[in-house]
């Protein structure tokens, strides 16, 4: 959870873990703090864990963006724990040259694992124009980059968007991505698949069932 004032020197992201179901909680853990990037990348703090029977199963992953009233250029950023959170390691950028999210003012990553331990986080680029896949086998050390979609803006300044990558549970080869788009002249869902780990992905399925430029406003996904 985030525990901060808003201020930029305040703060941070707090873990906390039960052992008993959620019957009682342990003391929380600040994962990341404030003060590390000079951008306060507490917002959006997404958790996941590895599962899988690889050398890094147990391993815990943090994403995070910096806050949305820090201006751009901002990135992307990743944080992993071997010990069950009790300590967290540095963090590091997950954008890298040529897949930078450049310009944007809120690049949030989306990450989850794979069934073969490999962790894979979606951003936005505006250099690459699009949803950029990024996957790493050794915690984060090194990723490899793909753009696989291009989404069409949202006007309405009001919108919070969110998008999600979700890893099947059985089949590495498998992910999903679900997005808010605006190329009907209003938000809807639309949901790309892929069945070979990333390289190529469906064509984009609209979700929600509404009459299409309805004015709905569907997000956060």
């Amino acid at each position: 959870f985030i525990d901060s004032d808003k201020s930029i020197d305040s703060g941070g992201v707090y873990i906390c873990k039960s052992v008993n179901d959620g019957v009682t909680w342990g003391t929380p853990v600040k994962a990341w703090d404030a003060l590390e990037t000079g951008k306060l990348a507490i917002d959006r703090p997404w958790l996941v864990i590895d599962n899988s029977s690889s050398s890094n199963s147990g391993t815990l992953y943090l994403t995070t963006k910096p806050a949305y009233w820090i201006p751009a250029p901002n990135r992307p950023y990743l944080k992993f724990s071997t010990d069950s959170s009790v300590t967290w390691s540095n963090y590091r950028y997950i954008d890298s040259t040529g897949f930078l999210a450049g310009n944007i003012q809120q690049p949030m990553a989306s990450p989850a694992v794979k069934p073969d331990g490999q962790l894979c986080i979606v951003y936005p680029s505006i250099p690459a124009f699009g949803f950029v896949l990024a996957k790493s086998n050794n915690k984060g050390a090194t990723f490899t980059y793909h753009t696989f979609c291009v989404p069409s803006g949202n006007s309405d300044t009001l919108i919070k968007a969110g998008y999600r990558l979700v890893a099947d549970a059985n089949d590495s080869n498998k992910l999903a991505f679900a997005w808010i788009d605006g190329r009907n002249g209003d938000p809807d869902v639309y949901a790309v698949t892929t069945s070979d780990g990333g390289q190529t992905w469906t064509s984009p399925t609209r979700v929600n069932d509404d009459p299409i430029g309805d004015g709905k406003f569907q997000e956060l996904v």
